[in-house]
This record gives C-alpha cells, structure tokens and sequence, in this order.
C-alpha cells in the first residue's frame, strides 16, 4: 500500500515519528523482505538442482543393472556357447602374437592405436583361452559362474603373454588384471558412487517447511548446499561420460545376445555335433566364421572389462582423454561386431 500524504503524516504521528523517518524505515523493511525472499527462493531452486542430481544418480545405478543384466544375457547366449562349440574343434592353428598385432607396430598415445591395440590383446587372450580345456556346458539364460571366472581368467593370461610384444601392454591389458570383477566393473563403481554422495542439504531439511526454518537452520542449509554443489560440479561430467558409456555399451552386448547368437547358432547347424578336425571345417569353407566369432568374443569381453571406475572417477582434461579412449573401444568393437553377424 503506498496512503495519500495526509493519510502518510497522520500515521508517522501516530507512530510517534516524522514522516521522513517512517518512510525510511519502512524502505529498508521492504529491502530486508525482498532479500529474505530472495535468499528462500534461492535455497529452493539450489535444493531442487541436487534433487535432480540425486535422480540422475538413481537412473545411473539402474542403468548400471541393465548394463549387468545385458553382460549376462551376452555371456550366457553367445560367449559361453561359442566356448563350447570352439572347444570341440580338433587343430585350431595357435595364437600368433604377429598374426595379430602386425610387424609394423604403432606406438604412441593416439586413442585409435591404444583402443586397437585394447583388442588385439583381447583377441590373442580368446585364442588362447579357447586352446585350454572347457568347463561345464552352459545353456542360454543360465551361466556358470565358475565357468566363466575361468574362461575370463584364462584369457587374462593369455593377453598378458603380448606384453613382450607390445611396448605400452601395462595400459592395453590393465583391465584383465582385474578379470576376477569382470561381471560387476560398472555396477560397482556406480554402487560407489551411490554410497560416496550424501546430499546433506536435503537430509537436513527433509519436509521441514520454509516457514518452520530458523535462521541458525538457513545457515546450516547452505553450508551443506556450498559442499554438494562442490561435489556436484566436479563430478557431473564424468558421471554424464560414465553414463553414455553405459547406456552404448549396453546397446552392443544386447545386440551381441541377439544376433551374434543367431549367427552362431547358424553356424552350429551347419558344423553338425560332435567333435570336429580344422581341415574339415576348412573343406566346407567353416574356418573362417571360427575366427569371426573368436573376434566377436574378444570384442564383447572388451567391452565388459573396460575400466569405468576409472571413468567416473577422472576429472578434468584427463577426463577427455578416458571418455575418448572408452569411446574409441566401444566404437571398435561395435564395428567388429556388427562386421560379423
């Protein structure tokens, strides 16, 4: 309300002050009520930013469960069962360490070169590992954990053996090291990420309205807002990377379960049962599916033993060159894939 002139002077009498002074102190009023509303609205839109960051988070983790979900369908329709079917041919030439990495080696830090180089280790580790003995049969839906802790192991070793090939093989092959967690590498990380981030500020308001809060509680509001806002801008980038890396990768394994399966299953009608001698699989023009799917597995195992905790958990400028580099594998190994079936 803003009274007529005579109405202003007949209240800054009653009030026992000038009109002068009356209009002053009701200014700076206004200004404090303008300011506390300003500061209330402000709290409100920040704790709505990390609102959408704890959702964004809770997407993540499912993504991450889907990511698992697609590995095992993969694992359990295609890699398991080309081991198996592999496993029975009789006179597979062996791994050769310069049939696949090449005389003119490249060396550098060009994610191209490194992302090829990620698969070329891969691959001599599935050669490898399909030369070793099998473990239990494996259906499609159901894998045998034991089996596959096993084939991935063995084909750890297996790419380790390129490391006298290879100059920079302790970045190539880094991921297998770790193959014992080769099913949970993403979800893990994401699980990490879920427990490392408590969203204070909204942990202190919880449903505590505007109105109930003292200004000692505005305080302490902010303060927990000052830390996850922090937290929030040094890490929302390497979450985005992590969780397009995700979401491609889960794409390509589940179009792994899907038509390299198919095509395997192809291929197993027309090899027959039983076991099998490499000169007859040439006879009927067979051996060269053998090495398409030897090079379908290296890539979908590629995939899975990426190092995404690494992914999240880099920031800044070498932030660009991980997400690069998962970006160059991933892209590599889709090529491969899609090459083949």
């Amino acid at each position: 309300m803003k009274p007529s002139s005579d109405r202003f002077k007949e209240i800054a009498a009653r009030l026992g002050v000038t009109p002068a002074k009356l209009l002053q102190e009701a200014a700076l009023e206004m200004e404090q009520l303008k300011r506390e509303e300003q500061d209330a609205k402000s709290i409100e839109d920040r704790l709505d930013v990390i609102r959408r960051f704890e959702e964004f988070r809770n997407e993540l983790i499912d993504d991450a469960k889907a990511f698992e979900r697609a590995s095992d369908r993969a694992n359990a329709a295609f890699l398991m069962r080309f081991r198996q079917v592999a496993t029975r041919v009789q006179g597979a030439p062996p791994s050769d360490p310069h049939r696949l990495v090449g005389t003119d080696l490249q060396v550098g830090d060009d994610v191209e070169v490194e992302a090829a180089y990620q698969l070329k280790f891969t691959r001599f580790g599935v050669e490898k590992a399909l030369s070793e003995p099998a473990g239990p049969a494996t259906r499609a839906g159901k894998i045998d954990d034991t089996a596959l802790d096993a084939f991935v192991s063995l084909v750890s070793r297996g790419s380790s053996l390129l490391g006298g090939v290879v100059p920079f093989s302790a970045t190539t092959f880094r991921s297998f090291q770790r193959a014992a967690g080769m099913k949970g590498a993403a979800a893990s990380g994401i699980a990490a990420l879920a427990v490392g981030f408590t969203v204070g500020a909204i942990a202190a308001v919880g449903h505590m309205s505007r109105a109930k809060r003292t200004a000692k509680m505005e305080d302490a509001i902010s303060a927990d807002l000052a830390r996850d806002e922090e937290t929030i801008t040094q890490t929302l980038p390497s979450v985005r990377a992590l969780r397009e890396s995700i979401l491609r990768a889960t794409d390509i394994l589940d179009y792994v379960a899907v038509h390299a399966a198919h095509a395997l299953n192809r291929w197993e009608a027309q090899i027959g049962e039983g076991e099998l001698d490499w000169e007859s699989l040439i006879e009927a023009g067979n051996e060269k599916m053998y090495f398409n799917f030897t090079e379908i597995a290296a890539a979908q195992l590629a995939i899975v033993t990426l190092s995404y905790d690494d992914l999240w958990k880099t920031r800044g400028d070498e932030l660009e060159r991980v997400k690069a580099l998962t970006d160059e594998v991933l892209s590599q190994a889709q090529r491969v894939i899609e090459s083949h079936v």
